[in-house]
């Protein structure tokens, strides 16, 4: 996973996001390293309680989350909150990931106890 940070910071331009393409062997390094250091960071979680039912309790909701956290601002609004707190790149980002985390928790929460949820059930 460290490896994959470097060649990310050495490959800059690389943005899937924007389908940004600048160097294609950088980009194929950078997608391999990362999806294997993906898979082994899962195969770790796998025998953590704690952590596995975060990721399944986001993994059941993940079209709302995919759905809000562009769509919907929660992202811009968690960075916006972050920057007015500090000026540290690193606190930022931290910052924003859990107060995005935070408010998609609570989006979550809000679709599944929605009423239109419980017709679906049946």
């Amino acid at each position: 996973m460290v490896l994959n940070v470097f060649l990310s910071k050495l490959y800059i331009g690389n943005d899937m996001h924007f389908v940004k393409i600048s160097n294609s062997i950088g980009f194929i390094a950078c997608t391999l390293l990362g999806t294997s250091s993906i898979l082994f960071f899962a195969k770790v979680l796998e025998y953590s309680k704690w952590p596995r039912f975060v990721l399944t309790y986001f993994g059941r909701n993940s079209l709302v989350v995919m759905v809000t956290h562009l769509e919907y601002g929660v992202m811009a609004g968690a960075l916006t909150m972050a920057l007015k707190v500090s000026n540290n790149a690193t606190v930022i980002k931290l910052l924003a990931f859990f107060l995005a985390v935070f408010v998609e928790y609570i989006i979550c929460l809000t679709v599944n106890k929605s009423t239109l949820r419980k017709i679906f059930r049946q």
